[in-house]
């Protein structure tokens, strides 16, 4: 079918040359000296005709295949890279570290002072024979501590037994201050006055500690 009206159409084209170019001319008789020339020209129109029209027969019957252009792809091949499914170590993660401390406003505990034997106060022994006299001791105690002795009574009716006493008393005071106790020695010379000082401290002391 589809031959059929591309040759329909052709002859159709064909009968509308003609009839344009010869059917609009008007005849002429052909001069003796250019018939040759007309036959020649309408001799060469008409093989132009018949090779123009055996040209497009030949193009309406076949068809002449178009020629592929083969696309080789010449980039190189993409190489895909596996994904590293390696699975990696994960952190271990340490257990917070707690540290024990004290609190800011807790005051570490002060070691308690050892109790002293001794209570605050003023503490007077017994009156105790010297033999050229009595003596007596008063003891004062504060802050747990022996920090004062006084002779209240001591032999002093005669010249020797003053002279004797105004210079042992200050020993005692010194060494008792320093013992914190009657553990005491004797002083050189006040032999007398010595053992009654000794014996009034103890009951002084007796009557300070706790």
């Amino acid at each position: 079918m589809k031959k059929f009206l591309l040759s329909s159409t052709v002859v159709i084209l064909f009968a509308l040359y003609v009839y344009k170019t010869f059917g609009t001319q008007t005849l002429t008789p052909p001069t003796p000296n250019s018939t040759g020339s007309d036959l020649s020209s309408n001799t060469q129109q008409e093989a132009t005709t018949d090779t123009t029209l055996s040209t497009d027969d030949r193009d309406a019957d076949v068809d002449i295949p178009r020629p592929t252009t083969s696309t080789t792809d010449n980039s190189a091949p993409t190489q895909t890279t596996p994904a590293n499914t390696q699975s990696q170590p994960t952190a271990t993660t340490k257990p917070a570290q707690t540290n024990s401390q004290p609190a800011a406003n807790t005051k570490p505990a002060t070691p308690t002072a050892p109790k002293s034997i001794y209570k605050d106060g003023t503490f007077t022994g017994p009156a105790v024979d010297a033999y050229y006299g009595t003596m007596q001791v008063q003891v004062v105690v504060s802050g747990g501590k022996i920090t004062d002795v006084n002779f209240l009574q001591y032999p002093n009716d005669q010249r020797n037994s003053i002279r004797i006493n105004s210079y042992a008393m200050p020993i005692f005071k010194q060494e008792i201050i320093a013992a914190q106790s009657a553990n005491v020695n004797a002083v050189s010379g006040a032999s007398a006055s010595s053992p009654a000082t000794i014996e009034s401290l103890k009951g002084a002391l007796a009557l300070a500690r706790n």
